[in-house]
């Protein structure tokens, strides 16, 4: 997943001035002059997320494990809309460190919209995702943010294999 483009940067003076700008202004939606925003890096992500889905569907795998190797602002925009976190989320949290490993895991959501005796957003079953607490840490995310729902590709592939839609959907995690 291809990283954000920063611009033409050769005049010191001009990503001091650029950095500076994008802090009062954020890092979402700041563009670097001759570069992209974070909303355009975003709207990527978004385009990826589509084909990404459908490549798993295709899998007919629930269990299967991707790992995708990127930057660090594209990370934790994929994290953002898998999991559906807002523009204020976004805002609060960090890159990972060199090499680091964030890590989705996919969890069930029981009939009354309860998991591990927490409340989760929504009516029903459902699979949903949570970031793990070391991965939470390394960027930085000042509180669990609770479930994402993800693309819900638990429940299409469990109704393609022609069983109830929240059977045997077993853990599975994912890797950026």
């Amino acid at each position: 997943l291809r990283e954000q483009d920063f611009g033409n940067f050769q005049n010191p003076s001009l990503i001091t001035k650029a950095k500076t700008e994008r802090t009062k202004f954020g890092r979402f939606f700041y563009r670097f002059p001759d570069g992209e925003s974070g909303a355009d890096v975003f709207d990527r992500i978004a385009a990826f997320c589509h084909t990404f889905h459908a490549d798993l569907e295709n899998v007919g795998n629930p269990d299967a494990t991707a790992i995708f190797i990127t930057h660090g602002i594209t990370a934790r925009l994929f994290v953002m809309r898998w999991l559906h976190w807002s523009v204020e989320d976004f805002e609060e949290l960090y890159n990972p460190p060199n090499c680091g490993l964030l890590h989705l895991r996919r969890v069930e959501v029981r009939k009354n919209g309860m998991l591990n005796n927490s409340s989760v957003s929504g009516s029903g079953r459902g699979v949903a995702y949570r970031l793990t607490e070391d991965s939470r840490k390394l960027i930085k995310s000042p509180q669990e943010r609770g479930l994402g729902r993800g693309l819900q590709l638990g429940e299409l592939l469990a109704k393609r294999r022609g069983r109830d839609e929240w059977d045997d959907l077993a853990e599975s995690g994912w890797g950026l």
